[in-house]
């Protein structure tokens, strides 16, 4: 087994980008920072970009996202992911491998959440305690995150049990997760369930 060079918190590893690889990410930037966007526009090929751990995890399950739910550029942002995802096993940092299970089998589903909705999953409903640190984990501003199928029950009977008794804002919040898990979960043609 190679050894594996673990990275420090703050800590600095380079992410070499093709010119395609840079422009999608600048054109696809809604998952990224934006001292990260900064950094990938001042950083010139064949340079290449520092990125931290958290930032290359936060790249990765941004990518994951994209190339799981979207439909232009599958192949480039494949290879990108695949590429971060052997710098993060490279630097001791596992692998996500609900994003590539999702990519091979489907059995797990990705909501782009944003910060208050997250917020009020958190404070009004009744969630699994994995989820709701999950939630809490996930850097600001929204956030594509990926569940199991299973997570995603949770997460949606947990939120129908709570929204009759939410106050708004937290119910149009609520109400809003409920129909975007349902866009995930059912199939196409399918009647959407009322939150």
């Amino acid at each position: 087994m190679p050894y594996r060079r673990h990275l420090q918190a703050g800590q600095t590893v380079g992410l070499k980008l093709l010119q395609a690889e840079r422009k999608l990410l600048l054109e696809q930037r809604g998952f990224l920072e934006k001292h990260l966007v900064q950094r990938i526009q001042e950083t010139l090929p064949p340079q290449a970009v520092p990125c931290t751990r958290r930032e290359l995890k936060q790249l990765a399950t941004g990518l994951a996202g994209e190339w799981v739910f979207g439909k232009d550029n599958a192949s480039l942002l494949g290879r990108l992911y695949r590429k971060i995802s052997a710098i993060l096993k490279e630097h001791g940092t596992k692998q996500f491998p609900q994003a590539t299970v999702a990519m091979q089998t489907g059995p797990t589903g990705g909501i782009r959440l944003t910060q208050r909705e997250r917020a009020s999953l958190i404070r009004v409903s009744v969630l699994p305690l994995a989820v709701k640190r999950r939630l809490a984990e996930a850097p600001t501003g929204t956030q594509f995150l990926l569940f199991t199928q299973r997570e995603l029950t949770h997460i949606r009977r947990g939120v129908e049990r709570a929204v009759p008794l939410a106050v708004s804002p937290h119910k149009r919040r609520l109400q809003a997760v409920v129909q975007k898990i349902m866009d995930v979960t059912l199939a196409p043609g399918t009647p959407l369930a009322e939150a």
